[in-house]
């Protein structure tokens, strides 16, 4: 044996004094007859553990040192302003009888398992530990940085997470988030508890009040990213519900994002943030954001308002990521870099949407009929137009070269499962058609399409008709958007060819199909699964405008067009209409009878172009009568009357 190392019987024996001598102090502070000698044997434990750092392993042992401290003396210690010592003379300052408290819970809380701790002896003494928080002057940082970490381990408890979200508590959370993010961790864990027991009124009222208390007391910080960190951590725990009027604390929240554009810090933060608030209230915060208030100018010499430069700033940092995007497929950044890239494209597609803009070759201006007009110079709306048109053209070349190089099996989201029946040539465009910033990427085109009257952006759109229709059968959620860019296509020089040469007709028209005339009609004419029929009917009358719009350029075209994949079609239509009857689900109806009209116009127009012989005219008279039964059951005349 090694003459230095000590037997284990001395090794034991001495443990067994260090404990001895823990307890000694212990006994002090639950028998001590005064303040100050319960005061001096918890500071003795407290120095003399420092000197011990195995015993806190041994959670017995401290479970046994936990009873002996009395949680009344505790509470003492956070409310007693005034401590003398032994020497009547000398007083003790107050923030050292604070750490003293706070130490010692720190001690138990973080290095015990909770069962052995006990929750309420510890949720309990919540108030004193906020109540320090708001001590002036402030405490050191190790003791603040203890507190708040005992705040964030008891907030998942529901006696705990009570505590946190009393009024005066937030307050004092939230100015103590000015100095430590840990504060909005902690609100966001007493939320996550209140969201587990139910979304009350009262609980998003202590919400909507928590987001305006948080928004005045950081509004004239100078550095906002952990303001919006937090918010945006805090979002994400609430589902607010539908709501007829913004939060009143909208307002401001968006005039604090507009004006961060400006500032360089922060700005991503503040991205994510306003992919959030979108996502939350989508029927207010567009509009708000973007509203005539927004469009207040704050650069006179160039006309820019804070609205478009918020936006100018995303449509910039997109096209530049787009650039290196293939560089960081598998860097651990990646997730990070699409987590911006969809919060972007919807901050894109929220400005889009505030207005409605008629975008020729040469202007850009606001339609009439919107109550908020462009306070724009002719110059600044052509910039408008050209960055918007030149961040399509770069999103367009991406969404070509993440199917055309299989980027999408490589960044797809691995909590993703293929559906069995997919083969491995359809696995990127499943993958793409799932990844949140693709999504969002083909909301701002669909959106823009519609709006930009120029041939470029168009005959662009056109030539990635393949990619287009490939991205059409795998996510539903996509297809309406999908629908409005071959649409927009269809103008372009190739648009019509493209169309048929990637079977667009025969993936369009069998959607259509299977609404109007649903594979899965129950006998009562519900679905039996799918989207719900409001979706449905929606989608369908976009497909319907648009095969309507093929079906007539082939009938126009029809001696030149006889032999190739558009002669026809029109007669498809004709047949589908002729199969429809009374059956399914009322908000089927009115597709229904835009599908006879359409029938009836296309009829009309192949008999004008000699394409049909009279009798063949017969079957629109007959399917006319179907459209008058429909009509009269549609609006509320029903079956009687002959």
């Amino acid at each position: 044996m090694n003459p230095d190392t000590p037997a284990l019987g001395t090794e034991n024996n001495t443990v067994e004094k260090q404990k001895e001598k823990l307890i000694q102090n212990l006994e002090l502070v639950r028998d001590g007859t005064t303040t100050t000698a319960k005061f001096v044997g918890l500071y003795l434990f407290q120095w003399n553990l420092q000197d011990m750092p195995d015993l806190v392993q041994d959670w017995d042992f401290m479970a046994k040192c936990w009873r002996y401290i009395p949680a009344d003396f505790l509470d003492r210690l956070f409310v007693t302003t005034e401590f003398k010592g032994e020497d009547p003379e000398h007083i003790i300052d107050r923030n050292i009888v604070i750490d003293l408290a706070v130490s010692t819970i720190y001690t138990f809380a973080i290095f015990m398992p909770a069962e052995q701790v006990g929750y309420p002896k510890i949720s309990k003494r919540i108030p004193g530990l906020l109540a320090a928080l708001n001590v002036q002057p402030m405490l050191p940082d190790d003791v603040t940085y203890e507190i708040l970490q005992v705040l964030q381990m008891y907030a998942i408890t529901p006696l705990g997470a009570s505590f946190m979200l009393d009024g005066q508590s937030r307050a004092i959370l939230i100015q103590a988030a000015k100095q430590d993010q840990a504060a909005f961790k902690i609100l966001r864990r007493a939320f996550i508890v209140e969201v587990h027991r139910g979304q009350s009124a009262t609980m998003l009222s202590r919400f909507h009040d928590t987001m305006s208390r948080l928004i005045d007391a950081f509004k004239d910080v100078p550095e906002m990213t952990a303001f919006f960190v937090g918010a945006f951590d805090l979002l994400v725990v609430i589902q607010p519900p539908e709501l007829r009027n913004p939060p009143p604390w909208l307002g401001e929240m968006a005039r604090i994002l507009r004006e961060s554009s400006i500032k360089r810090k922060g700005r991503d933060a503040a991205t994510f943030l306003v992919g959030i608030l979108q996502h939350k209230y989508p029927m207010h915060f567009s509009a708000i954001m973007f509203d005539s208030d927004a469009c207040a100018i704050y650069n006179k010499k160039e006309s820019i308002s804070l609205s478009w430069r918020f936006t100018q700033v995303r449509a910039v940092d997109i096209r530049i990521t787009l650039t290196s995007i293939k560089e960081k497929v598998d860097t651990p950044g990646y997730r990070s870099i699409k987590h911006r890239l969809t919060a972007s494209y919807y901050i894109i597609a929220g400005f889009i949407n505030s207005r409605k803009w008629r975008v020729s070759r040469n202007s850009v201006e606001c339609a009439e009929d919107v109550q908020t007009p462009v306070p724009f110079t002719d110059d600044v709306v052509l910039k408008i137009r050209d960055e918007i048109s030149n961040l399509c053209q770069k999103t367009m070349e991406y969404l070509c070269d993440c199917y055309d190089d299989g980027l999408a099996t490589k960044t797809g989201d691995s909590n993703l499962t293929f559906p069995s029946t997919i083969s491995d040539d359809d696995k990127p465009a499943w993958l793409m058609s799932h990844e949140p910033h693709i999504i969002a990427s083909v909301t701002v085109l669909a959106l823009w399409l519609q709006q930009d009257a120029s041939a470029r952006l168009h005959d662009e759109a056109a030539d990635m008709m393949d990619i287009t229709l490939k991205l059409y059968n795998p996510n539903p959620a996509l297809r309406v958007l999908l629908i409005i860019i071959v649409h927009q296509s269809l103008c372009a020089t190739d648009g019509m060819e493209n169309f048929a040469l990637h079977r667009g007709w025969e993936i369009l028209f069998h959607d259509l199909k299977s609404i109007v005339v649903p594979p899965d009609q129950t006998p009562e004419g519900g679905r039996g699964g799918g989207p719900p029929d409001d979706a449905n009917a929606n989608r369908g009358m976009h497909l319907l405008r648009l095969l309507a719009e093929v079906a007539k350029y082939g009938l126009g075209h029809h001696e030149r067009l006889k032999r190739t994949r558009h002669a026809g079609r029109w007669n498809e239509i004709l047949e589908l209409a002729s199969s429809l009857n009374c059956e399914g689900a009322a908000a089927l109806w009115d597709l229904k009878i835009a599908l006879l009209d359409t029938m009836s116009a296309l009829v009309d127009l192949a008999a004008e172009m000699g394409v049909i012989t009279v009798e063949a005219k017969r079957v629109k008279e007959l399917v006319k009568g179907v459209g008058t039964l429909l009509r009269r059951v549609r609006w509320g005349g029903g079956l009687g009357g002959g």
